[in-house]
């Protein structure tokens, strides 16, 4: 309850926290997330989402001259029965 009104009211001054220095992570920093459990997970369903994706667009979509086009999609629905 409330969440709403909280973002109307906090939500909009979350803009006003700027980093004035931002520094890039070191090598030794990316590599040691790298090695962790988590970020190998992460990234392999990352690697997954966007084979489905380019793989889905490469299926669906065309370009030309800039312009993207969107192909017929032909989609084929099979009546499952449950075993008598």
């Amino acid at each position: 309850r409330g969440a709403t009104e909280l973002y109307r009211t906090v939500g909009k001054k979350s803009h006003l926290r700027k980093t004035t220095e931002k520094k890039l992570p070191t090598k030794q920093t990316i590599a040691k997330l790298q090695q962790s459990d988590i970020w190998k997970m992460e990234n392999e369903f990352y690697e997954f989402a966007l084979e489905q994706f380019q793989f889905i667009r490469a299926h669906a979509v065309r370009e030309k001259d800039g312009d993207l086009y969107i192909l017929a999609q032909n989609f084929f629905y099979e009546k499952i029965y449950p075993k008598s």
